[in-house]
């Protein structure tokens, strides 16, 4: 009984990293990341709050007063990595379906606007996209962010 629960988990936790199911694994997104797009400057900040909980935040700022707020965070729990954006009258929980050694893909077929959210490292530049889709066809919105 023991070998065949620990053949079991062994399995288990193959599955979960294959999937990219390991919050060290995202250790690329942390850091200050920005992008400035003429009079506005946008920020993302993740860091480590603890062996299973990034924080973050997104500001958007124009003219120095904040404009756009979210607080982020990307949790490990039940062998699930989720993704948790929180706005002032809003929580939206986005699980990671897709993962690959710079890329990571979060979805909530429920949340109108973005309903994926895509996360992707090329060298020192972060590009994340955020997806809508509706009427089955895909309408996206690309922040291109470089590492402060």
């Amino acid at each position: 009984m023991k070998s065949a629960i620990s053949i079991l988990l062994a399995f288990n936790l193959t599955i979960s990293y294959s999937l990219g199911q390991s919050l060290d694994e995202l250790n690329w997104i942390l850091g200050e990341w920005e992008m400035v797009e003429g009079p506005s400057t946008t920020t993302e900040t993740w860091k480590v709050k603890d062996d299973s909980t990034f924080v973050g935040t997104g500001i958007t700022m124009l003219d120095n007063k904040i404009v756009f707020q979210e607080e982020l965070s990307i949790k490990y729990r039940n062998g699930d990595l989720s993704y948790v954006a929180i706005l002032s009258d809003k929580t939206a929980h986005f699980l990671l379906t897709e993962f690959s050694n710079q890329t990571a893909v979060f979805e909530d077929p429920k949340n109108d606007f973005p309903s994926k959210i895509v996360y992707e490292l090329d060298l020192e530049n972060l590009g994340v996209t955020l997806v809508r889709i509706q009427n089955g066809e895909e309408q996206s919105m690309r922040l291109q962010f470089i590492k402060k």
